[in-house]
């Protein structure tokens, strides 16, 4: 599902679940749905006044946007994933730049680091609210890092803990 960005009083209107709702046949089957990766709509460059994921208003955006989502499909839909790779997502797009919004600014990927996390638990609690036995998280994309020589094992532990 696309993210429009917009305010809780334009997303009834803005969010783009069209058809997509009505189409999940038989309430009670278990439907899997996620709710974000790339895609941040209005919010996605940090030249707009909103400010994208470094603004912490966008956190609340969020939350406010899995509520409108909740309400629409939680008769049909269990399984919830508030982001996909959210681990990538900030580090390429805020840190190296290597993705939109095309930043490699330090204290923007800790603030959208930050942002995401602090999102993921509002829209656990705003899914929660629209069912009880949503079963949800993230979709984190792990993967050992080891180091090719002596030299990298710093970083390599940097990255993998």
């Amino acid at each position: 599902m696309k993210w429009p960005g917009a305010r809780r009083e334009q997303l009834a209107s803005a969010l783009p679940l069209g058809g997509f709702h009505r189409g999940l046949p038989d309430r009670g089957r278990n439907h899997r749905r996620g709710a974000w990766r790339f895609d941040l709509g209005c919010l996605g460059t940090p030249d707009r006044p909103q400010g994208g994921w470094p603004a912490r208003d966008t956190a609340g955006r969020f939350a406010d946007y899995a509520a409108v989502c909740a309400a629409r499909l939680a008769d049909r839909v269990r399984f919830w994933a508030t982001f996909n790779e959210p681990n990538l997502f900030t580090l390429l797009g805020h840190l190296t730049g290597a993705h939109p919004p095309g930043q490699a600014d330090r204290d923007a990927y800790l603030a959208a680091l930050h942002h995401v996390n602090l999102a993921h638990g509002e829209a656990t609690r705003a899914i929660r609210a629209a069912r009880a036995d949503a079963l949800l998280g993230c979709i984190h994309n792990v993967q050992p890092v080891r180091p090719v020589a002596p030299e990298d094992a710093t970083a390599a532990v940097m990255l993998d803990g």
